[in-house]
């Protein structure tokens, strides 16, 4: 096979996986050049820390976690019993470089920068993810400083405690001047109706910033039913995003927090599918938990990213 694309001729065989992801990708950016608009936002940009890259090829650790393999060979990162792979793009450790080429090769004017989501470190100690948290954030805040907005660091906060989770806003807010944070779906197995994660997430929607809501990496809900043929990653994310977001709605933030701003990653998951199945067993008159209205009241006041990896 030869191909002429924009990264210049590519000659050498291709099997045919590789040759239909090659033309996936090729369709992928012809589609963004047909696109005539000012602004092309991408909120779902996964970034590595600096510094967290610069430590791991130097052969160091950062926060406890350390550059390994796993068990088919491919680069990962590992803290504890903990591990998740080690991808990140080829302009890791160096934003200006990043910038530059996502805006000349997809066309991206803006993108909000996020960290894996194995790294809002809701499984360590809370006083190691509060420390983990604050590096991120001052580097999400110079990075956001540095492109001059183009590109805008989502800051962290560690939501298995609410002290430390108010303290870390306080810094984040009011000396680093972060304008937007990133949550996931779930608190190592507890949903964002549990007590604990609900005083942590009534500080953070106290600032009234926006805030994108992400899948989990690890404790994601129904994995341990899905170990084969990647489902743990094709349906448990979309899950995890649906469940936060009815654990949300049922928990009474959003009518405690009607300015609420709340971004759902991966298009707001499997739950557009299912609201009127929600909607007859309120009518049937089963638990509503703590809010006023209807789901679907409160889903019209979200917004959701269109990453669902399907035009149609």
């Amino acid at each position: 096979w030869s191909f002429e694309t924009k990264f210049g001729e590519i000659t050498q065989p291709l099997k045919l996986r590789e040759l239909l992801i090659h033309e996936r990708m090729v369709e992928v950016l012809n589609m963004n050049q047909s696109i005539n608009a000012d602004q092309i936002i991408d909120m779902h940009s996964h970034y590595w820390p600096e510094a967290m890259v610069t430590a791991l090829k130097s052969g160091k650790t950062w926060h406890g976690w350390k550059l390994s393999r796993s068990q088919n060979g491919k680069p990962s990162v590992s803290r504890g019993n903990r591990t998740a792979p080690f991808e990140f793009d080829p302009y890791a450790g160096d934003l200006g470089l990043r910038r530059s080429k996502r805006l000349e090769l997809e066309k991206i004017t803006t993108e909000l920068l996020m960290v894996p989501s194995f790294l809002w470190g809701y499984e360590f100690d809370p006083v190691d993810a509060a420390a983990m948290c604050r590096d991120i954030n001052r580097e999400m805040a110079d990075a956001t400083f540095k492109t001059d907005g183009s590109a805008i660091g989502l800051g962290v906060l560690p939501l298995q405690d609410p002290e430390l989770t108010r303290k870390e806003i306080e810094f984040a807010v009011k000396e680093l001047g972060i304008t937007a944070f990133s949550i996931g779906t779930s608190v190592t197995g507890k949903s964002l109706d549990d007590p604990v994660v609900k005083a942590s997430l009534a500080a953070l929607f106290e600032t009234g910033l926006p805030i994108v809501l992400h899948g989990v990496y690890f404790d994601r809900i129904g994995a341990d039913r899905l170990p084969n043929y990647y489902f743990g990653n094709s349906f448990s994310v979309p899950l995890e995003t649906s469940v936060a977001l009815m654990s949300l709605i049922y928990s009474g933030l959003p009518d405690q927090f009607p300015e609420l701003r709340l971004a759902s990653s991966h298009g707001g998951g499997w739950i557009h599918y299912g609201l009127g199945r929600f909607e007859m067993r309120l009518a049937h008159g089963h638990d509503r938990g703590s809010m006023r209205g209807m789901p679907s009241d409160y889903l019209q006041r979200f917004y959701y990213d269109c990453l669902v990896h399907d035009p149609d």
